[in-house]
C-alpha cells in the first residue's frame, strides 16, 4: 500500500498545472469582457449590418476551443482521482471488513499496528486526493460559467441577427426621393461613420491561433500551383485549352491555391473576407476573360466586380444606411441598363439560357430599384448583396469545373499514367466517371456557399457541414448525404478494383498457359460479380441498413420472384453453373440445335453472348447451354476431325481411289500424320462407289480452309487418272398418255423434224 501510496503521489505531482490554467482562463474571460459594449453599439447601429454580426459571433466562439484546452486535461485529471478516491474507499472497506473478523480481545499488537498502518496510509492517499481535486473543481466550475458566458453573447447575436432577418419582410421607411431621407443623408451620415469606425472587426489573435494554418495552406497551394504553371508553361502553351492558364499564371494560382481550402475556415474575419473578394475576384474575372471573348460580357464581369468589391468594403468600414442605400440605386440602374443591353444581343446570336439569365438579371435589378425607391431598404439591400454574391460563386464553380476537366483528362492521359494496364485500358472510363465525382463535389461545395451567401448558414465550414449532413429519416434511420456519398464512393471503388484484378488476371502469361483464356474470363468474371457483391454489402452497411433485415426481404422477395421471374432466375443461376462448371468457356466453338457454328465472346449472368461465322452477334439464354445439348467442338482442346465423303462411277479401280485419296491426304501439311489419316471403301450407292476420308487437324480454325482445299485436291487428282465422278441417272418409263397431249406433242415436233430433214443452203454449203 505503501508503494501504490507513492505512485499516488507521483500520479497527482504530474497532473495539470492548475495555476496555469486559471491563467489561460482569465485570458479568455477578459477577452469576453470586450464583447458585451460592442454588441451594445451594434443593437443601436441601423442597416444590416451580417458581416459584422456573423464576425463577432465566429470569434467569440473561437474561443470554445481554448477554452476545450483547459476543460480537457481538466475533465482528464477529475476523472482519474475519481477513480483512484474509488478504489482507496473499496481499499478501506475491505480493512475494515478484516478488522473485523480478525481483530479480537487477544489479537496480537502486530496485527493492530499492521491494521493502523493501513489506516494511516488509506487515510493520506484519500486526504492526498481530496486536497487535489477541490482546486480543480473549482477550477471547473469556472470554466462552466465562462462557457454560460460564451454561450450567451453567441445567443445575444443570434437574437440580434434573427431581429435583422425578420426586418427583410418589407420595411415601410423613407423612400429615397422623400424629405425625410434627404435629411437623413444631410444629418445622420458623419454621426454613424463616426459610430461604424468604432466597431471595424479587425482580426483577432485567437484568429490566428485556430486559423492560421489553413491560411498557411492557402499561401503555400498558391505558391506551388504558380511554381508549377511556370515550370510547364510551354507546354501549356501549346495547348488550346489550356493556354489561358499559361498566360495568367497568378491568377490560376490565386484560384486553384485559395478556394480549393475555403470551405475549411470556420470563421472568416471581414478584412480577410474584403481580401478574398478583391484578390479572388480579380484573379476570376481574369481567367474568365480569357475564355469569354465578347466585349460586352467581358465588360458585365468586371461592373459585377466592382459592385461586390464596393459594397464588401462599404461593410468593412460600416458605412451609413443612407450612402449604401444610394450606391445600391446606382448600381442597380447601372445593372438594368446593361444587362437589358446584352440581353437584346445575346437574343441575336447566344443561347438561348445566356439570354435568360441576362433578362433575370435585369429583372432582378429592376426589383432592388422598386424597393429602395418605395421605401423597404433592407430588403433591397439583402436581395442585391446575396444575387450578386450567387452569380459569382456560379462563375467560380463554373471555372473550377472546366478546370477539374481538363485536370482529370492531363491526369489519365499522362505517359506515367498510362504505363498502368488499368489505366490504359479504361481510360476513357476514368476520366468520365472521375470528372463526375469531381463535379459532385464542386457542385455541392458551391452550393453549400450559396446557402451562405443567403445567410442560411454563418461560414464556409457550417455551410458544408450542413449540405453534407443535409439528409431524411426512414424509421430509426438517419440517410444523410455524405452516407449517400461515402456508400457511392464504396460501390465505385469495388468496380474500380475489380476491373484491376480482371485486368492482372487476363494478362497473367502464366495464368493463361495454365488456365486458358476461357478460364481466365470465367475467374474474372466471378471476382468482379463478387467485389461488386461485397461493395453494394458495404454501402447498405454505411448507410445504416440492417442486413439481417435485408435477408429477411430477400427471403420474402424470393417467393415472389421464384414465381413472376422464374425464368431471369433459371438463366441467372445457369450463368453461375456456366462460370463454375465451365462446360462452355469464352472462345470456344460451339455448334448449336440448328446445326450453326458460332465462337463463345461473353458468359454472362442472363445470356452467353456468341459471334456467328456471318458476323452475327446471338445471346442465347444460360438454361438453353444447360438444358439442352450443345456440341462444344473446343472443350478438350483444339484438336479437330474432318470427314470428306467421295463417290466415283461403277467400273472404276477402288485400290487406285484408295491410293489417291491416301496421297491427297499425304501431302497436305495442314493435316497431322498422328492419328495417321485413313480412307476406306463405304459401299455402293444408287449411282456411285462410296469412299471416305478421315483426317485430323491441330487447330478447329482451320477447318474450313482445309476442308475446301482437299476436296479440291481430291477432284483434281480423280480428273487426272481418268476417274469419273458420276451424277444421278434415272430412266423414265411412260405406260399411259392422254391421246390429246400426244397429238399436240406430234404437231410440235413436226416443225422440229422438218427443219432437220431440210436444212438451209448455207448449213448445206458448210
Amino acid at each position: 500500500m505503501s508503494n501504490r501510496l507513492a505512485v499516488l503521489e507521483t500520479k497527482v505531482a504530474r497532473g495539470p498545472d492548475v495555476e496555469a490554467l486559471e491563467q489561460d482562463l482569465r485570458k479568455i474571460e477578459a477577452r469576453l469582457a470586450q464583447y458585451p459594449p460592442i454588441i451594445k453599439q451594434l443593437r443601436t447601429s441601423p442597416g444590416l449590418n451580417f458581416e459584422q454580426l456573423g464576425a463577432y459571433k465566429d470569434t467569440i466562439r473561437l474561443n470554445n476551443a481554448d477554452l476545450e484546452k483547459i476543460i480537457d486535461p481538466l475533465a482528464q485529471a477529475i476523472r482519474n482521482l475519481s477513480e483512484a478516491r474509488s478504489e482507496w474507499l473499496a481499499e478501506r472497506k475491505r480493512w475494515e471488513d478484516w478488522k473485523s473478523v480478525l481483530l479480537t480481545g487477544d489479537s496480537l499488537d502486530e496485527i493492530e499496528a499492521t491494521f493502523d498502518q493501513a489506516q494511516n496510509t488509506i487515510d493520506a492517499a484519500l486526504l492526498l486526493i481530496n486536497q487535489r481535486l477541490q482546486p480543480l473543481l473549482a477550477l471547473l466550475q469556472k470554466t462552466g460559467q465562462v462557457d454560460t458566458t460564451i454561450n450567451r453573447l453567441i445567443a445575444e447575436l443570434d437574437n440580434l441577427a434573427r431581429a435583422r432577418r425578420r426586418a427583410l419582410m418589407p420595411d415601410e421607411t423613407a423612400p429615397m426621393f422623400s424629405w425625410a431621407y434627404l435629411s437623413q443623408l444631410e444629418h445622420l451620415t458623419w454621426l454613424e461613420m463616426e459610430r461604424g469606425a468604432q466597431v471595424v472587426v479587425w482580426p483577432k489573435p485567437e484568429f490566428y491561433r485556430s486559423q492560421g494554418w489553413i491560411l498557411g495552406l492557402q499561401i503555400l497551394s498558391t505558391l506551388v500551383a504558380i511554381f508549377l504553371i511556370f515550370r510547364y508553361r510551354d507546354r501549356l502553351l501549346e495547348s488550346d485549352r489550356w493556354r489561358f492558364v499559361a498566360e495568367r499564371p497568378f491568377a490560376a494560382g490565386v484560384i486553384l491555391g485559395v478556394y480549393p481550402f475555403f470551405f475549411l475556415m470556420s470563421v472568416v474575419p471581414s478584412l480577410l473576407h474584403l481580401l478574398y473578394f478583391v484578390v479572388g475576384g480579380l484573379a476570376l474575372v481574369r481567367l474568365l476573360g480569357a475564355l469569354i471573348k465578347d466585349f460586352g460580357k467581358k465588360v458585365f464581369l468586371y461592373i459585377l466586380l466592382f459592385f461586390i468589391v464596393s459594397l464588401q468594403f462599404f461593410y468593412f468600414i460600416i458605412l451609413p444606411q443612407p450612402l449604401i442605400r444610394l450606391f445600391i440605386l446606382l448600381a442597380s440602374l447601372v445593372g438594368l441598363a446593361l444587362c437589358t443591353w446584352l440581353g437584346v444581343r445575346s437574343a441575336r446570336g447566344d443561347s438561348i439560357w445566356t439570354t435568360l439569365m441576362f433578362w433575370l438579371g435585369a429583372v432582378l435589378f429592376l426589383v432592388v430599384v422598386l424597393m429602395e425607391t418605395s421605401g423597404q431598404p433592407i430588403f433591397a439591400e439583402y436581395l442585391f448583396r446575396s444575387a450578386l454574391r450567387t452569380v459569382g460563386w456560379i462563375l467560380l464553380g463554373w471555372l473550377l469545373f472546366y478546370l477539374a476537366s481538363g485536370g482529370v483528362e492531363v491526369l489519365f492521359h499522362n505517359a506515367l499514367m498510362q504505363k498502368i494496364p488499368l489505366v490504359r485500358d479504361h481510360t476513357q472510363a476514368l476520366v468520365r466517371q472521375t470528372g463526375i465525382i469531381v463535379k459532385v463535389l464542386i457542385s455541392g461545395v458551391t452550393l453549400a456557399m450559396i446557402l451562405m451567401v443567403w445567410h442560411v448558414f454563418d461560414n464556409p465550414s457550417a455551410a458544408v457541414e450542413g449540405v453534407l449532413f443535409w439528409g431524411f429519416t426512414i424509421g430509426p434511420h438517419e440517410i444523410t448525404l455524405v452516407l449517400i456519398l461515402l456508400a457511392l464512393a464504396f460501390l465505385y471503388g469495388s468496380f474500380v478494383l475489380s476491373w484491376a484484378l480482371q485486368d492482372l488476371i487476363l494478362q497473367d502469361e502464366a495464368a493463361r498457359a495454365k488456365m486458358g483464356p476461357g478460364g481466365q474470363q470465367s475467374l474474372a468474371r466471378l471476382i468482379h460479380y463478387a467485389l461488386v457483391f461485397v461493395g453494394f454489402l458495404v454501402a447498405m452497411v454505411v448507410l445504416g441498413i440492417d442486413l439481417t433485415k435485408v435477408t429477411i426481404l430477400l427471403g420474402a422477395l424470393g417467393v415472389g420472384i421464384g414465381f413472376g421471374l422464374q425464368q431471369i432466375v433459371n438463366n441467372f443461376v445457369c450463368g453461375i453453373i456456366l462460370l463454375l462448371e465451365r462446360p462452355i468457356r469464352v472462345g470456344d466453338y460451339i455448334e448449336m440445335n440448328d446445326g450453326q457454328w458460332a465462337e463463345v465472346r461473353r458468359i454472362g449472368l442472363r445470356a452467353t453472348r456468341v459471334l456467328t461465322f456471318d458476323r452475327a452477334d446471338i445471346w442465347i439464354p444460360n438454361s438453353d447451354l444447360i438444358t439442352q445439348q450443345v456440341v462444344n467442338w473446343t472443350f478438350g482442346d483444339r484438336f479437330a476431325r474432318l470427314k470428306l465423303p467421295v463417290g466415283v462411277a461403277y467400273g472404276s479401280d477402288t485400290h487406285q481411289v484408295l491410293d489417291l485419296l491416301m496421297q491427297v491426304a499425304n501431302e497436305d501439311k495442314a493435316v497431322v500424320q498422328y492419328p495417321a489419316p485413313y480412307a476406306y471403301f463405304s459401299g455402293f450407292g444408287e449411282s456411285s462407289l462410296n469412299f471416305e476420308l478421315r483426317v485430323y487437324l491441330l487447330d478447329l480454325d482451320n477447318w474450313f480452309t482445309v476442308y475446301g482445299r482437299l476436296y479440291q485436291d481430291i477432284e483434281r487428282r480423280l480428273r487426272e487418272a481418268g476417274i469419273t465422278i458420276p451424277f444421278p441417272q434415272r430412266d423414265l418409263h411412260l405406260r399411259s398418255v392422254d391421246r390429246e397431249v400426244l397429238a399436240r406433242g406430234a404437231a410440235a415436233a413436226a416443225p422440229v423434224s422438218q427443219a432437220a430433214a431440210n436444212p438451209s443452203e448455207e448449213e448445206s454449203a458448210d
